[in-house]
């Protein structure tokens, strides 16, 4: 495992030093890009109630 590799794909890691993992890790920028990519889908579906 590269772990300066995964820091730098990580922003959060330049920033701060992350000790709380169980809790909730610092997101990749895939993983940021994915979530943030939903949201905004979601901003946009129109749910009805059945």
């Amino acid at each position: 495992m590269d772990v300066e590799a995964l820091r730098r794909d990580t922003p959060g890691c330049a920033y701060r030093t992350h000790l709380d993992n169980a809790g909730a890790a610092f997101m990749t920028r895939t993983t940021l890009a994915a979530v943030t990519d939903h949201l905004l889908l979601e901003s946009t579906v129109s749910w009805t109630a059945r």
